[in-house]
């Protein structure tokens, strides 16, 4: 097969090009009325905390900010979160005071921050003293293991997993910059990222990501493109094996409005190589005959190389309370693909994602109730990766790491036509989690939380809408999320379940 990937080294230099640029700036200090003062510095200004008056509110001059500490943490990365500056005129009760501590909290970097406003050098001018405890910045943001089969090694065990770490604040800029590794049996893929939120210390973000992927898909015979008769259908196999490569660079920008919007816009760049799908349980005894044992193609793939170029846009609106372990606020996220050949693509789609979880806080141990949903359409041809997946919404079929596969077998709880869906181009899915602390505490680990979830999902494509059965399914999981130093943990019924082989041998075919 003849290769046309953008050379590894060449994501990984664009990479390094911009975020050297952008550390370098990140480094530079706030101006002079925005410099923080801490430890023996701020001796003398903080002197004994004002005393806030009931009745009409009281308004202050902010005089200085002290930072108190941040041992890993760049002063002007904190500072940047502050919706007052020195000089500012505020209330004592001003809500903006705690959206700013909200703000620092959301970024994952500190474990607790905490506001107090001092006694200035004149009156009515006062001191805000900033005393965070930061988190471990180094962090293990994804880990997955397992075991499964497929149809056509039924009695050979495949293990699978994936394992992603994340530099949470790069020399305590708070710029990002992670990998991810996923891999089974003849599949793996590698991705690394790098995300400034704040690049050259202003409100516009900048990302890179690049991924390389080995892979396989299996397809049943009601995948093969155009109709078969009965005659036709006996020559290709039930499940048949397509092998493809994918090298990607994924540049974009986005702007942080207000306090809780972030708005994006991204450029996609991807070279894909398929190879010759072939027959599996039919090769042997084709290839004894003389007859050709490939079939006709894959659905949704351009055959041999082919080129997916897109534009997307989206926003995101976050308003909970914790970054990890949250019991409140809500968390919106949309997002929109274009793909078509006036953008030197070879295919012609559009795709819209639209999730909203929001949580509502009860009792008095710290309880939620969550509720989310989740919508997506696909309108045209994309290839079936991007597509969506049945096993990115049951419990009962491993998700897809880095786009990998890891099955073609589909357990599922109703007997309904969801068995039939794998790659489909609509889905709804709605969910409802409760969840409870059962820890709070110090050292390495931070908090425990216990949780149950449950919900149902309907995944569909037009071919399928002539069908009477609808296809719907439940799913659910319950366990515990642990947050600690090194990241967050969850242990569940999901993950056990992932460690057991399957024991319905079905596939979609």
């Amino acid at each position: 097969m003849k290769h046309h990937f953008p050379r590894a080294y060449s994501i990984v230099g664009v990479i390094c090009i911009i975020a050297a640029v952008s550390v370098v700036s990140q480094a530079q200090d706030f101006p002079v009325e925005w410099q923080a003062i801490s430890g023996d510095e701020g001796a003398e200004a903080a002197m004994e905390p004002v005393s806030i008056q009931e009745g009409p509110a009281v308004h202050y001059h902010l005089e200085k900010v002290v930072i108190k500490g941040n041992r890993k943490t760049l002063r002007s990365v904190i500072l940047r979160y502050l919706e007052i500056r020195p000089g500012d005129l505020f209330a004592a009760e001003d809500s903006s005071l705690e959206e700013s501590k909200y703000r620092l909290l959301a970024t994952g970097l500190f474990r607790r921050v905490s506001f107090e406003l001092k006694k200035g050098s004149a009156r009515g001018y006062v001191v805000l003293e900033i005393t965070v405890e930061e988190r471990n910045t180094i962090v293990i943001n994804d880990f997955t293991i397992g075991i499964t089969q497929t149809l056509q090694d039924i009695d050979k065990i495949v293990p699978f997993g994936s394992i992603g770490v994340l530099e949470r604040s790069f020399l305590g800029t708070g710029i990002h910059l992670g990998g991810q590794l996923a891999a089974s049996d003849n599949q793996q893929a590698y991705r690394i990222y790098w995300r400034d939120d704040h690049f050259l210390n202003s409100r516009v973000g900048v990302h890179v990501d690049g991924l390389f992927a080995e892979a396989e898909e299996y397809f049943g015979a009601h995948f093969l493109r155009g109709k078969l008769d009965d005659a036709e259908l006996r020559q290709y196999d039930r499940y048949s094996v397509v092998k493809y490569r994918r090298a990607s660079i994924r540049l974009g920008t986005g702007y942080n409005l207000l306090t809780d919007y972030f708005f994006w816009c991204d450029f996609r760049f991807e070279n894909i190589l398929q190879g010759e799908p072939r027959n599996i349980e039919r090769e042997k005894e084709m290839t004894a005959s003389g007859a050709d044992s490939q079939t006709r193609g894959t659905p949704y793939m351009e055959p041999d190389d082919s080129v997916l170029t897109s534009a997307l846009f989206g926003f995101t609106r976050d308003t909970t309370n914790h970054p990890v372990l949250p019991s409140d606020g809500s968390l919106t996220r949309l997002s929109v693909e274009l793909s078509h050949p006036l953008l030197g693509s070879s295919y012609e789609y559009v795709k819209f994602i639209l999730s909203h979880r929001v949580l509502f806080p009860f009792g008095k141990a710290g309880q939620s109730l969550g509720i989310e949903g989740v919508a997506g359409l696909i309108s045209g041809d994309a290839p079936f990766f991007e597509q969506f997946f049945v096993g990115d919404y049951s419990a009962t079929v491993p998700d897809r790491k880095l786009g990998l596969n890891f099955t073609n077998l589909h357990p599922r709880v109703l007997d309904t036509a969801i068995f039939d869906m794998w790659y489909e181009d609509l889905v709804i899915s709605l969910c409802a989690e409760w969840s409870r602390p059962i820890y709070r505490g110090s050292g390495n680990v931070y908090g425990i939380n216990v949780f149950v979830r449950m919900g149902a999902f309907a995944l569909t494509s037009a071919r399928h809408l002539d069908g009477s059965d609808f296809p719907v399914d439940i799913t659910g999981d319950f366990g515990l999320r642990i947050d600690t130093s090194i990241g967050v943990l969850s242990f569940s019924f999901a993950s056990v379940l992932q460690l057991i082989p399957p024991i319905r041998h079905e596939t979609t075919e």
